[in-house]
């Protein structure tokens, strides 16, 4: 048997040679005599549903019943029945007939209802199509298009991006999407943020794309309410997230502003070749440092305060407000200076450290 449908009426031409059609207006089966008939099983006996389905020439209307007879909570056995719900379900037709075969059967909007763009996207990376994902786009645009402009070793478009793009923050006072809270509040770009989210899936095989993002937030959220200068896109970004949820309350204490500054030592500062060594003007100063080198300084603040040491920001002359080094001064002498994430320093570092200590040590020999 052949199927196939031309305008309201599917066309059955059975093996004997004679023709049954079907008025998806009407629901009325017209027989092999070409008059009204009771229904379509007696003139298709003998045929399963499936293989009714798969008579139809046209590929794309074998997806839309397919689809209506997935949608259905009760198994559906009659093909009248089949076709009277297809008809009932005629618009998503057009969804299938534009290339679009994963949908929602709840989906609430019209093929000209839904932006044009998306329907694109649907079609090329196969996403499934419902309000939640409709929703998602409406609210970002941008985002959307942006992230698929760009190629991924790891991150799959077709089943990373809506997940990413669509997973929302319950927050106060409602839910928002969380990239766009990584955007708007936190200062992310999309294009950055994406190839970050790639990087971390390849090269440090961190799965769970939707579940990352929202990470990612929370440790945004952490660090921005400590400090804005921090880093967004650290690398070894599970123990940097560990360190922050560790280091939350402690940089989030308020210290004694004036028994700092009666502690500060100006005189610890100085310029070696292209080096400056910095002491820092406030407890904040030292929380935004802890913060862009992914370290627990902080925790020296209250050492500071308490004259057991001395914290000093080893940068470049040229670049006096970027993150370096950090050093712990006790005694006039450096005991201990380390790069972001507790890195030891280079050659030529260690050299402007060692010259530091040297010009220390004959101020206090000279005292």
């Amino acid at each position: 048997m052949n199927a196939r449908k031309e305008r309201q009426y599917l066309i059955f031409e059975l093996d004997d040679g004679s023709t049954v059609k079907y008025d998806l207006s009407t629901g009325i089966t017209y027989g092999k005599l070409g008059k009204p008939v009771k229904d379509l099983k007696t003139q298709l006996r003998g045929l399963e549903l499936g293989d009714i389905i798969d008579s139809f020439e046209d590929e794309k209307y074998r997806a839309f019943l397919n689809f209506v007879e997935g949608s259905q909570r009760i198994r559906i056995t009659n093909p009248g029945t089949l076709l009277e719900r297809a008809a009932k379900m005629s618009r998503f037709e057009q969804f299938f007939s534009a290339g679009i075969t994963s949908i929602s059967s709840i989906y609430r909007k019209s093929i000209g209802e839904t932006p044009k763009w998306l329907l694109r996207a649907c079609m090329q990376y196969g996403w499934f199509l419902d309000d939640d994902l409709l929703a998602a786009y409406i609210a970002m645009p941008d985002a959307f298009q942006t992230a698929c402009k760009f190629e991924y070793q790891t991150l799959d478009k077709c089943r990373h991006i809506p997940s990413i793009l669509k997973r929302i923050y319950y927050g106060w006072p409602k839910p928002e999407y969380t990239v766009q809270k990584l955007i708007e509040e936190h200062g992310y770009t999309v294009k950055a943020l994406f190839q970050y989210i790639d990087h971390l899936m390849t090269y440090e095989a961190i799965e769970g794309e939707s579940r990352l993002v929202g990470e990612i937030l929370d440790y945004a959220r952490m660090m921005h309410e400590i400090s804005p200068k921090f880093d967004k896109y650290p690398r070894n970004f599970l123990p940097t997230h560990r360190i922050a949820c560790r280091n939350y309350n402690r940089l989030k204490k308020q210290f004694d502003e004036q028994k700092f500054q009666e502690r500060r030592d100006p005189s610890l500062e100085c310029k070696i070749g292209r080096y400056v060594f910095i002491y820092p003007n406030t407890p904040q100063d030292i929380k935004d440092e802890a913060v862009q080198q992914n370290n627990c300084v902080a925790s020296y603040i209250d050492r500071v305060i308490d004259g057991r040491c001395h914290i000093l920001f080893m940068r470049y002359a040229g670049c006096p407000d970027q993150s370096l080094v950090t050093i712990e001064v006790r005694g006039n002498k450096i005991v201990q200076a380390l790069q972001r994430y507790n890195q030891p320093m280079t050659e030529e570092q260690r050299r402007a450290v060692d010259a530091w200590n040297k010009r220390h040590e004959n101020k206090e020999e000279a005292a």
